[in-house]
């Protein structure tokens, strides 16, 4: 397993002014975040060769890329021109992980459904955007992650996810497994990870209170960690432990990077 950082931990800023410094604090991988905004606009191919260019120069590796979601960006959207606008910006970030170098993309297979009473339709309509995007994922060489989400959207539960991947029925079609979402749903983080772990490709790694989504920095929340790596141990390994969370105010990088690392195996690399 190899550790890597996402890079949505400096979301309020462009992520190429970032590339050195995670060079100079030892980030040897990332998970790049294309919001498509403030932090890295995929859709710009200039700022696309920007950072292909910081990447090569630092010696930083983009393992990963998370597609955007959420808002206009839902894959399980009932309006048909709302769900083709969230499938042509995904293919576009299956383009741009291929260019930068990262074998993986990461999706969310909806946004917050509202209607409780369209979840089937829901489901369906997200089947039927992974059937379009896993022919892309193909085309470019690519792994497909779809991520287990919170409460309230489609893919909030494991088996929900099942499903999906069984209906796609591809090999290009993996689970990127988030232990802070996880750890808030019904069947919890241990469970989750059991059903889920013969599709787990990586992990998105964070801690919370076990009530609320809060992105926390390992070992600042109430997961014990000792558990989950030990389970995780028995399990088919999966490719990449990404530490997405949110910095506190006054921490620093490498003082994160020091104190989450002692709770992580260590046969991780970085």
């Amino acid at each position: 397993m190899r550790f890597i950082v996402c890079s949505s931990m400096f979301h309020n800023t462009r992520l190429s002014h970032h590339i050195y410094k995670l060079a100079r604090e030892g980030v040897s991988s990332i998970e790049v975040w294309a919001d498509g905004e403030h932090h890295f606009n995929f859709f710009d191919d200039a700022e696309v060769n920007t950072l292909r260019i910081a990447l090569h120069r630092s010696g930083v590796k983009a393992c990963a890329l998370h597609a955007p979601y959420g808002g206009q960006y839902d894959l399980s959207s009932l309006d048909h021109s709302h769900r083709q606008r969230a499938i042509t910006a995904c293919r576009r970030a299956i383009e741009v992980a291929c260019a930068i170098g990262a074998d993986i993309v990461i999706m969310h297979p909806s946004g917050r459904l509202h209607d409780a009473a369209l979840r089937e339709e829901a489901l369906k309509a997200s089947i039927d955007s992974f059937a379009k995007l896993v022919e892309w994922a193909e085309k470019h060489n690519t792994t497909l992650a779809i991520e287990n989400l919170t409460p309230i959207a489609i893919g909030d539960s494991p088996f929900e996810l099942l499903e999906l991947i069984a209906s796609v029925s591809s090999e290009r079609l993996r689970v990127c497994f988030d232990t802070g979402h996880a750890n808030i749903s019904a069947e919890g983080l241990i469970h989750s990870l059991h059903i889920l772990a013969p599709h787990i490709v990586a992990v998105h790694w964070n801690d919370n209170d076990g009530f609320e989504d809060l992105h926390l920095p390992p070992g600042r929340g109430r997961i014990n960690w000792q558990q989950f790596f030990s389970e995780l141990s028995k399990l088919p390994k999966p490719k990449y432990i990404s530490l997405e969370a949110a910095l506190p105010p006054n921490a620093t990088l490498t003082g994160i990077l020091r104190s989450i690392l002692s709770l992580a195996p260590k046969d991780v690399e970085l």
